[in-house]
């Protein structure tokens, strides 16, 4: 999980879906079939699980300073 800074910001808005989806059964059921909310929820999660994974290693490259051979440790000029 050190790897993944945003995982669990992810984990939480599945968290969230699922619960507004509990909430709101009744209805849901009126508009859309069984196999197709399953098919939803699926990619809703699937999509911000992956989107957080992504977002964390994307995130990582862009703080990874790059490497200088003339900076100097300490050095305040750069």
């Amino acid at each position: 999980m050190n790897k993944f800074d945003f995982l669990q910001q992810g984990i939480a808005i599945v968290l969230v879906f699922i619960g507004v989806k509990m909430l709101g059964e009744h209805w849901f059921n009126q508009w859309v079939s069984k196999q197709t909310q399953v098919f939803i929820s699926l990619g809703v999660i699937l999509l911000c699980i992956a989107g957080s994974i992504l977002y964390s290693v994307n995130a990582k490259e862009k703080t990874v300073p790059e490497e200088n051979d003339e900076s100097i440790p300490g050095d305040l000029r750069n």
